[in-house]
C-alpha cells in the first residue's frame, strides 16, 4: 500500500510516561494532508487532533507515545461510526485512563478537562497560562506571518465571508440569536440583561498585567497608536475627507448621512457605504441647481427670517402704540428675550 493512497483508519496511542491512552480516527481529505496510517505519529506526519496530545509531543517528542492499535476502514462513514461506538462503549468522556474527555457525541467533561489542565499547567484554561500569549504569537507568526491570524488579510476576508454567508452579518455579535443568548445568560446569572463587571475586569488586568486598564501598558498604547494611524491613512478615508469638504461647501448636512464622530475608525464596508451616500447627496444637490450663496446673501436671508418672526411684529406694534424706543437691532434677539420685552411693554 502506497503511503500516498487514501486510507481511513482508527487508532489508539498510549502515553509512555503515565500509561494514559488517546483514541481517535483519521478520515479527512483536506488539501495538503495525507490520510494514511504510514504517516501517523512520524516526523512531519499526522499526530492526532488533540491539543493535549500535541502539547505533550511538542514538549517531550514523538517518543512520548506508542501506537497500540490501528484498524483500517474503506470509507469515512465506517471510520467515524466505529470511533464513536468505541468511545461511547468505554465512556472516554469520564474514563480515568483516556485523554479524550468526550465520547464524540457532543458531550465534553468540563470538570475533567479543568482538572487535567490544573495538574499539567497550573491553570484551568491554557489561555490563562503566562506562556500562552508568547506561544500564540509565535505560532501565528510561523503559520501566517502576523501576531494574530485575523491580521492576515486573506484569513480575515475569509472570516468575514464565512460569517456573512452563514448569518448575513459581518460580526457574530450582530446575530440576533447571539444577542438574545447573551442577554438571557446575564439575566440568569446576574439578574441584569446588560450586566458588566468592571471590578472583575480591573482585578483580572491587575493580576495578569500589573495595571488596571490594558491601555496603561506602553506596548498596547503603541499598538493602538499604530492602529489609529493605519485607520486614518487608508485610501477610502482620504477619499471621504475630500467628499466631506465638498459637502461642507455645498451646505449638505452630512451628519444625517451617517457621518459620526471618529467616523474614520469604522471598517471599510461602512466607509464605502458612507462614501456612496455622500456621492449621491452631492449629485442630487448639483442636479437641483445648487448655487453657492455669498456671505452677504446669507446674512440678508438670516436678517429677513429674524425680522419676520411673529413675536417681532407683536413687540413692534406694542412699542409703537406706547411710543417706546426699542434700540438698534432689537429684533435680532432670541424668542425668549423678545417675550420678556413684550411682557415689560404691557
Amino acid at each position: 500500500m502506497s503511503i500516498y493512497s487514501y486510507q481511513p483508519y482508527f487508532y489508539i496511542i498510549q502515553d509512555t510516561r503515565n500509561g494514559m491512552y488517546y483514541a481517535g480516527s483519521k478520515y479527512g481529505k483536506k488539501k495538503g494532508t495525507i490520510t494514511n496510517p504510514a504517516n501517523f505519529m512520524v516526523e512531519g506526519g499526522y499526530t492526532t487532533s488533540s491539543n493535549k496530545v500535541n502539547e505533550i509531543i511538542n514538549e517531550n517528542g514523538l517518543n512520548s507515545f506508542v501506537i497500540r492499535k490501528i484498524r483500517l476502514f474503506k470509507t469515512k462513514e465506517e471510520t467515524e461510526k466505529y470511533e464513536k461506538r468505541f468511545l461511547q462503549k468505554i465512556n472516554a468522556a469520564r474514563h480515568p485512563l483516556f485523554y479524550n474527555g468526550h465520547n464524540n457525541d457532543g458531550y465534553y467533561d468540563e470538570v475533567k478537562r479543568k482538572q487535567r489542565m490544573l495538574e499539567v499547567h497550573g491553570v484551568d484554561n491554557y489561555a490563562k497560562h503566562p506562556d500562552f500569549p508568547k506561544k500564540f504569537r509565535n505560532t501565528s507568526q510561523k503559520n501566517h506571518g502576523v501576531d494574530h491570524h485575523l491580521q492576515n488579510p486573506e484569513i480575515y476576508a475569509k472570516h468575514l465571508q464565512t460569517i456573512d454567508v452563514k448569518y448575513g452579518v459581518t460580526n457574530v455579535n450582530q446575530i440576533p440569536e447571539s444577542k438574545e443568548r447573551s442577554r438571557n445568560t446575564k439575566e440568569e446569572r446576574y439578574g441584569n440583561p446588560t450586566f458588566v463587571n468592571p471590578e472583575k475586569a480591573d482585578r483580572t488586568c491587575l493580576e495578569c498585567y500589573g495595571v488596571r486598564r490594558p491601555c496603561q501598558q506602553p506596548h498596547i498604547r503603541e499598538k493602538y497608536s499604530d492602529l489609529q494611524q493605519y485607520r486614518q491613512n487608508r485610501e477610502i478615508v482620504e477619499e471621504l475627507k475630500k467628499l466631506i469638504e465638498i459637502a461642507k461647501y455645498m451646505e449638505i448636512d452630512y451628519g444625517l448621512l451617517g457621518l459620526k464622530r471618529f467616523w474614520w475608525q469604522s471598517n471599510d464596508d461602512k466607509l464605502f457605504a458612507l462614501k456612496n451616500n455622500l456621492e449621491n447627496a452631492i449629485y442630487e444637490k448639483k442636479a437641483s441647481g445648487f448655487v453657492k450663496k455669498s456671505r452677504k446673501q446669507k446674512m440678508k436671508d438670516l436678517n429677513d427670517f429674524l425680522y419676520n418672526r411673529p413675536i417681532v411684529k407683536q413687540v413692534k406694534e406694542l412699542a409703537s402704540a406706547r411710543n417706546h424706543k426699542l434700540g438698534p437691532a432689537w429684533w435680532r434677539k432670541s424668542d425668549d428675550s423678545l417675550k420678556e420685552m413684550l411682557e415689560s411693554l404691557r
